[in-house]
């Protein structure tokens, strides 16, 4: 396995599954078109964000991690902030993120002191972070008016 980063002239190879990142890293509770899906992506990358990327022998994507800055609310001060991580379905179990976020956490750590991640409650992947040494901040809570006429 190979780790490199991505090229803007290979942007679409990945940007062609960001929906599908989202559908499965919102377990499976937000639906978008790939195009509608590239809009949270663009504003990232014009503002310095780069994605590194996991390729085999054949070059064949493994999966992609997306991280840039970003700026606390209350202290002003800049982090380093991984926005993505997606393995292929097809090579999962195989520690391509694992070595995607040593990767990326070795790159954040060269310019920042703290590095922050977003991940929802139940994603599987929260152990892997979590065994990175990640801890919880903050915990963002929700609460879904039901539907009126359900009885």
């Amino acid at each position: 396995m190979k780790i490199r980063q991505l090229e803007s002239s290979e942007y679409d190879r990945v940007l062609s599954l960001t929906h599908q990142m989202i559908y499965e890293g919102t377990m499976k509770t937000i639906q978008l078109e790939q195009e509608e899906a590239k809009t949270f992506v663009r504003p990232v990358l014009d503002e310095g964000g780069t994605y590194i990327i996991a390729e085999d022998e054949q070059q064949r994507l493994l999966g992609w991690l997306l991280s840039g800055e970003k700026r606390d609310t209350f202290s002003g001060e800049k982090f380093g902030f991984i926005y993505e991580l997606f393995v292929l379905p097809e090579f999962r179990g195989r520690d391509v993120g694992r070595a995607l976020m040593e990767e990326g956490i070795s790159r954040l750590q060269k310019q920042y002191r703290e590095i922050r991640l977003s991940v929802y409650a139940g994603n599987d992947a929260s152990k892997l972070y979590e065994s990175l040494g990640f801890q919880k901040k903050t915990i963002m809570m929700s609460l879904t008016k039901e539907e009126e006429g359900n009885g």
